[in-house]
């Protein structure tokens, strides 16, 4: 371990009061974007945030307020690679969500914005911003910008609560990820971190894999899983995804090149030492057809009883690279690292898997009350993505949920719920 506590080149807080649930960074690292949020209340504050730096300072491009009166605020960012377009999502209040897109060197002026039933529960980016991918409730929605402005084409999947999606760099191939059957989205807290009454939550997952063929989603496959999917990700060049689940399993697919019947997985695997419950944290990288998938999830000793105890969980982040030849891959640990607190999604790695980062806290339960009454601190950790070895930890006083890491390797753009963002460059990385 080289340093315990690692300060960052620069911090700021946009909003005294307010929480970060997403933050985004740029393959270079020089464009930033972010947005404020309230997991429990309305704010009349709530707004998106770009900013540019050289690494030793951020410089505000611009801001774009949500409006009165607005019930949890900014869910999830992106920006695309090259830095040029940016999307953000959330609500507005129940049943209210939107969705905006900007021209980041233009700014507020470029701004298009698509409503939607429910909150935008994540949006990512092509690498040139000529696509976007977003998911809410039982639907898709893919942008494709022509000149000026994007068009919008709306998948529904039926009977479903869409959680997570993904997009390859050319915005070629498309996953998204969530539930079917029983799920029902009120027994889930705003960021979904745990469901108030887990052993209520009947339901199967389910991956969906798509071709975008001249803006329009063509489904190439999909797959269930036993327990709901939490996120999905794919790699830079749309050759593999993963998904991960509720029991703590994570699977790996490599893309097909022509629509299949059902998607099979290269593999799945959980941890045989560790038993692990909710797994949001997921990233992957195929580096030369080698392929790392990175996964935490919380530790679930106790069963069923442990969303509702007093003391505060922990968990566990781990690397897996695929092994073995073709028809006979499996899943092999390169190593397994316990967290201070139970992982949330802000785990990613850079293109090179040099570098992978995890964020951590949770809110803390109390027996007779299945609403959380405060929250843990929470950490960010940068560990070394092939062996595991912890390069800094930095801790804050409340939970942390995003921790972005750019393509190149050579900076981390995170947030927290003690409302700040946080930035680290050379010579941390």
């Amino acid at each position: 371990m080289l340093q315990d506590q690692f300060a960052p080149n620069w911090t700021l807080t946009p909003t005294s009061g307010l929480q970060i649930n997403t933050t985004a960074i740029s393959a270079n690292g020089a464009q930033l974007i972010t947005g404020t949020s309230s997991e429990y209340g309305e704010s009349s504050d709530f707004a998106i945030y770009s900013y540019a730096t050289d690494g030793s300072a951020p410089s505000l491009q611009w801001s774009d307020p949500l409006g009165d009166n607005v019930t949890q605020g900014v869910f999830w960012v992106t920006v695309s690679g090259n830095g040029a377009y940016a999307a953000a999502g959330g609500q507005y209040g129940s049943g209210n969500g939107f969705l905006r897109t900007y021209n980041v060197g233009v700014g507020v002026s470029s701004r298009q914005e698509f409503s939607a039933d429910s909150r935008i529960n994540e949006v990512e980016s092509s690498y040139d911003g000529s696509t976007i991918i977003a998911v809410e409730g039982a639907n898709a929605l893919l942008l494709t910008l022509n000149g000026q402005s994007y068009s919008d084409s709306q998948t529904n999947v039926s009977e479903s609560y869409l959680r997570s999606c993904g997009i390859c760099n050319t915005g070629e191939i498309v996953v998204v990820g969530g539930e079917l059957d029983s799920y029902s989205e009120s027994v889930e807290f705003a960021r979904g971190r745990k469901p108030a009454k887990r052993a209520e939550v009947s339901s199967t997952g389910l991956v969906i894999l798509y071709a975008n063929q001249s803006g329009t989603l063509v489904e190439y496959g999909r797959f269930h899983t036993a327990t709901g999917v939490l996120r999905v990700v794919i790699s830079a060049d749309g050759g593999y995804f993963a998904a991960s689940t509720k029991n703590g399993y994570v699977y790996l697919f490599a893309t097909p090149d022509s629509p299949v019947s059902g998607l099979t997985p290269l593999w799945s695997y959980t941890p045989s030492d560790q038993s692990l419950g909710l797994t949001y944290a997921l990233a992957i990288a195929n580096v030369s057809g080698q392929v790392y998938v990175g996964a935490g999830g919380n530790y679930d000793g106790s069963g069923a009883t442990k969303a509702a105890s007093d003391s505060p969980g922990f968990g566990f982040a781990y690397m897996l690279k695929n092994a073995g030849d073709s028809g006979e891959y499996y899943p092999q640990r390169l190593w397994i690292n316990q967290l201070e607190y139970c992982p949330n999604p802000g785990m990613n790695m850079d293109a090179n898997a040099q570098y992978v980062t995890s964020a951590d806290g949770e809110p803390i339960f109390s027996d007779s009350n299945s609403s959380p009454q405060e929250e843990t601190p929470g950490n960010f950790y940068l560990f070394n993505a092939q062996t595991g070895e912890l390069y800094w930890k930095y801790a804050t006083s409340l939970m942390n949920w995003p921790m972005s890491i750019n393509a190149e390797g050579t900076a981390v753009f995170a947030g927290s719920d003690d409302g700040s963002v946080y930035y680290w460059g050379s010579p941390a990385l």
